[in-house]
């Protein structure tokens, strides 16, 4: 696969540039301030070039990644071409810069994957998220790393890549209109970077997230929807129901349902286009920017304390399934020995789609359609939290915009629904338990009682 030369001449002119101003401002006999001042300026400017640099190169990589498939004849030429791919674009310096950058987040929010997260010490507003390959080998041996068969299975790690690239690049697929791409933009994060090293991979994302002012003497940063439903939207739904304000929980499902109901417009814009799947959307790889929310009707449950004010993200792609000129990607088992147990425990639906080329979900599961797992995981998730503390019976009755919008998403009919808020209903836990495992348990029960 032929390279695209342009990028190394960039990188070369944002070096050289940084090591011109960096002279001059060593040579001044300014004053302290006049030389603090430069400094910033210096920092700024070499931090947006470098940002513009990263932007050049994702636009190459995301026109190789897309040729990769569009360009492609068959699945096994899609498959040598992505480990050309990666190949020719190895750089083991710039991944081993990145690596020194990195200032990790603390212990308990690394996922777990095993990748380690943090952001950039020369830039604190950039998340960089670096995974290892096996540590064992000095080299890694990419045959290893791809899997053909009626679909192009490959390595969480290089799929994450590929999948964040895709979703940054859509217009470079021609089956998107504009309006649909602006559609989509605010719900994707930006790639500011992404690589492939000897070591492992890397991707550069925007901080995500904000501060959540909990009292006048405490706060939180929180990056997620589990953060915000938990921190805020379920204390103040409490606090209403043990009031007996039901017009503040009203208001909420309104708001509520508003919110659901574009975000699976995007997911299913994308299933539409790609038959994307998340296979992972539990609420905390749901992540959150701020944005403000100016809908006049919603003043009143700011006034009461909710914060609304934020923007979902489609995010944590590692795990996710997309098809682009009829090749099916998606990743491969890190441990089938798991997916035996799952599968003889009773929660090993999502593995039926995670893993399986020609998924049999529909056959273990008649009532839904492969592409409603995201939707059905998400809102599992969400009603299961609502349910803590034994509130959502009293809740339920004043969220009737939401159930709708889940019975018309589910197409569910009315008995079908009540069997489902039935076993929503009878499972209830008060502290973290294992998500994934959990709510693929309800799943299963609810395929086998519609």
């Amino acid at each position: 696969m032929q390279l695209n030369t342009k990028l190394s001449k960039k990188n070369k002119f944002s070096i050289s540039t940084h090591s011109t101003i960096k002279h001059s401002r060593k040579d001044s006999k300014k004053s302290k301030k006049y030389t603090k001042t430069i400094s910033n300026k210096v920092n700024k400017y070499n931090t947006s070039t470098m940002h513009i640099s990263h932007r050049t190169q994702n636009i190459s990589l995301g026109n190789q990644i897309v040729n990769c498939y569009i360009k492609s004849k068959s699945i096994e030429n899609t498959e040598q071409n992505l480990k050309n791919l990666i190949i020719n674009n190895i750089d083991n310096e710039k991944f081993n810069k990145y690596e020194k950058d990195l200032i990790p987040f603390n212990k308990d929010i690394q996922g777990n994957s095993g990748a380690i997260v943090g952001y950039l010490k020369s830039d604190p507003k950039t998340v960089l998220k670096i995974q290892y390959y096996d540590k064992k080998s000095s080299k890694p041996n990419y045959d290893l790393f791809f899997k053909t068969n009626t679909c192009l299975q490959i390595n969480n790690k290089i799929n994450e890549i590929l999948t964040n690239t895709i979703l940054n690049n859509l217009d470079l697929l021609n089956i998107f209109t504009k309006i649909q791409l602006d559609k989509i933009k605010p719900y994707i994060l930006e790639l500011k970077d992404s690589g492939f090293s000897d070591k492992g991979v890397y991707i550069l994302l925007p901080l995500v997230g904000f501060e959540y002012k909990i009292s006048s003497q405490s706060s939180k940063y929180v990056s997620n929807l589990t953060d915000i439903i938990l921190l805020n939207h379920k204390v103040l739904l409490d606090k209403a129901i043990s009031t007996n304000n039901f017009s503040i929980i009203e208001l909420y499902d309104e708001y509520l349902s508003i919110m659901l109901n574009k975000y699976f417009e995007i997911l299913y814009l994308l299933q539409d286009k790609l038959e994307y799947i998340n296979t992972d959307l539990k609420l905390n790889n749901i992540f959150v920017s701020r944005k403000i929310n100016k809908t006049p009707k919603f003043k009143k449950l700011k006034s009461y304390g909710f914060d609304i004010d934020f923007q979902l993200i489609i995010s944590d792609l590692e795990k996710s399934i997309y098809k682009i000129n009829n090749i099916k990607t998606l990743t491969i088992p890190n441990n089938p020995l798991k997916i035996k147990v799952a599968d003889k425990l009773g929660y090993g639906l999502i593995y039926h789609i995670r893993y399986q080329c020609i998924s049999d979900f529909e056959t273990l599961c008649p009532k839904l359609k492969t592409l409603d797992y995201d939707i059905l995981f998400m809102i599992i998730n969400l009603l299961v939290m609502l349910h803590r503390n034994n509130s959502f019976p009293k809740m339920k009755n004043h969220l009737k915009k939401t159930l709708q919008l889940i019975q018309k998403t589910l197409k569910l009919n009315n008995n079908e629904l009540e069997i489902f808020l039935k076993i929503i209903n009878n499972n209830i836990f008060t502290k973290d338990v294992n998500v994934q495992y959990y709510l693929n348990l309800l799943i299963s029960e609810i395929c086998k009682k519609l």
